[in-house]
């Protein structure tokens, strides 16, 4: 039984004999699962299997949507977006070289991410949920070594309170210490993949993989040569070029923080260059100088705007989207838009879209 398909798997169950291929609304029960597994990450409870019959009226979807975004629960389905969105979610299995990184531990990694999960959870449910402010935000909620690493000292005062950092060292969720860190090398920065992970998946934008036989692995560090400095060779190499200048254009702009995040005025025996460079953007392309000021254009950004509300409406349905969900992504962008970027708001704009309370029927199948 616990092997089985129907246990491991989310199923919905399609006609056995569809006239064609075609989009099918979800049944009501259907439905219900969809939505408790998206907003409150398991099976529904008793008050949504009632309303069930009822789920095709939009008002009722709508204030099942609202009621179980307001249940405690709904804290671990926000913090499993954006813990899966910027790869946070391999925070625990990322190593690092003790000899450079003393302070890096299961501790701090927990803190790490327990910062990010109480951010979230903070701006969303108890602040404006706006995406600005969850890009942007000069405030966290470091406990433990990860107050050491920010060097804002001992915890003081009521906890579910955030702490105000620096706001020319951190703000928002990209100079959070657990992003840099599971994007960071064991004994370095790593400028590559801070840049690649800023144009997949906040920019939701393609980057084809490195050609299979160029060595990919990082430059020893040196005191002598800075990051940028060691990093130059992308450029000299012509199949590589043309990604790294705009990849490493992005990620120079991290390197104020180390491999484990904590900020840095000075790379071997040089000050740190943060300078960066945004191109083949829709609404970004320019210069900018650290991820402070990076961070405030990506949260001024359409681009941005529109890659959030696709990556919610690919982790509500559990897939990428097709061309046929554009109609439904093109109808949230513009509630979002409409709404000052509420991502509360978005999430119940997700639960009342076609895409979501539609299924696709393969006639061939039948699934």
């Amino acid at each position: 039984m616990l092997s089985s398909p129907n246990f491991l798997y989310h199923v919905e169950l399609q006609p056995p004999s569809p006239a064609s291929d075609s989009v099918a609304p979800l049944d009501p029960y259907e439905l219900a699962s969809r939505l408790s597994f998206f907003l409150i990450g398991t099976t529904p409870d008793d008050a949504l299997l009632d309303a069930a019959p009822d789920l095709a009226n939009m008002d009722t979807l709508g204030a099942q949507a609202a009621r179980l975004l307001a249940d405690p629960r709904a804290s671990d389905s926000l913090a499993s977006f954006h813990l899966q969105w910027l790869e946070l979610d391999k925070l625990a299995t990322t190593s690092k070289d003790p000899a450079v990184y003393p302070l890096y531990d299961a501790t701090l990694v927990a803190a790490m991410t327990a910062e990010t999960t109480h951010f979230v959870d903070y701006v969303i449910q108890n602040s404006d949920a706006k995406l600005e402010t969850l890009l942007t935000a000069p405030y966290s909620f470091p406990t433990g070594p990860l107050r050491t690493l920010y060097g804002v000292g001992a915890a003081t005062g009521d906890p579910s309170k955030p702490t105000q950092l620096d706001p020319t060292e951190r703000a928002g969720l990209l100079t959070q210490a657990g992003f840099l860190a599971v994007h960071g090398h064991a004994n370095q920065s790593a400028p590559v993949q801070r840049g690649k992970v800023v144009i997949r998946n906040v920019l939701c934008e393609v980057l084809p993989d490195p050609p299979p036989d160029v060595n990919t692995t990082p430059p020893e560090p040196s005191p002598d040569a800075t990051t940028r400095e060691r990093f130059a060779v992308h450029e000299s190499e012509p199949r590589c070029a043309g990604c790294h200048k705009r990849i490493d254009g992005i990620g120079m702009g991290f390197e104020a923080y180390d491999g484990i995040g904590a900020f840095r005025t000075m790379d071997g025996k040089s000050p740190v260059d943060a300078s960066g460079v945004l191109m083949n953007t829709m609404d970004l392309n320019g210069t900018f100088n650290g991820a402070v000021d990076l961070a405030k254009k990506l949260a001024g950004s359409e681009e941005v705007r529109h890659c959030v509300v696709t990556q919610w409406l690919r982790y509500s349905l559990g897939r990428v989207e097709t061309p046929a969900d554009q109609c439904s992504l093109t109808k949230l962008q513009d509630a979002f838009d409409a709404s000052g970027h509420d991502v509360k708001r978005l999430l119940s704009s997700v639960v009342l879209s076609d895409a979501f309370r539609s299924k696709r029927v393969t006639k061939e199948t039948g699934q």
